[in-house]
């Protein structure tokens, strides 16, 4: 696992999402969690204002979980479903 790859995630019901590996945080030397950008359906054509002014068009979902939670493939994600 590395910072911006791309992996599956599955937060409940079967079904898998893709997810972009953020960053990893580390409890004594070894990576225990990872922050992770799921992409979801835009909210609106326009996009939205980012904190820095600018007009974005890219919607991410943000969530921190256990690196065992992820999987390389959508049917390894479902097998480490997480609850909601």
């Amino acid at each position: 696992m590395y910072v911006g790859a791309h992996y599956f995630i599955s937060i409940g019901s079967n079904v898998a999402y893709g997810c972009i590996v953020r960053e990893f945080i580390e409890l004594d030397g070894y990576p225990t969690k990872v922050s992770i950008d799921i992409p979801i359906k835009p909210a609106s054509k326009k996009g939205y204002i980012a904190a820095d002014g600018s007009i974005s068009h890219d919607w991410f979902d943000s969530r921190l979980v256990y690196t065992d939670e992820i999987g390389a493939t959508p049917e390894e994600a479902v097998i480490n479903t997480i609850a909601s």
